[in-house]
């Protein structure tokens, strides 16, 4: 797993979450996981991506029952968002806007806390917004997500 130095970034790029950073990566053409190196950080972050995904439950009652049986279903990731603010000379995040904007695409998305656990995840890119603001207001954009599968949860620290 690749560990990066959170607190190298300049102060204007500092992220919620207690220190955390949250990293985007295109999906490969051959539709495989990104390299660690493919990730771009994602500066200005206001809100986070929702770690989450749950099942649906199917009913295994069988007639010799006396009450509902369940068993779980087919795991299906949260819709989401993230919002970040907008800085005219980041380029990887400029990147980032073109790709939501174009639409029907795919990003991998990466949070590392400041402790070292590491969540990773396939997302469909729902669509973008931009906030009205005032002319004294920072301009901000919000990503709609939706999760695509499971994500994975590293802990370097635990080895898992």
């Amino acid at each position: 797993m690749s560990y990066t130095p959170i607190y190298t970034y300049k102060h204007q790029y500092s992220q919620l979450a207690a220190g955390s950073l949250t990293m985007w990566a295109e999906v490969p053409s051959d539709g495989s996981k990104p390299s660690a190196d493919a990730y771009k950080p994602l500066n200005g972050l206001i809100q986070t991506p929702q770690w989450s995904f749950s099942s649906a439950q199917d009913d295994d009652t069988v007639v010799a029952d006396v009450a509902k049986e369940y068993r779980p279903g087919i795991y299906e990731g949260a819709e989401s968002s993230i919002e970040f603010y907008e800085y005219l000379d980041d380029k990887d995040q400029a990147d980032f806007i073109k790709l939501a904007q174009a639409g029907g695409n795919y990003c991998y998305l990466k949070t590392q806390y400041s402790n070292g656990v590491v969540n990773e995840a396939k997302f469909a890119i729902l669509g973008t917004e931009e906030a009205a603001k005032g002319q004294e207001d920072k301009i901000s954009m919000t990503v709609n997500l939706k999760m695509s599968g499971k994500f994975t949860r590293t802990n370097p620290t635990a080895g898992a």
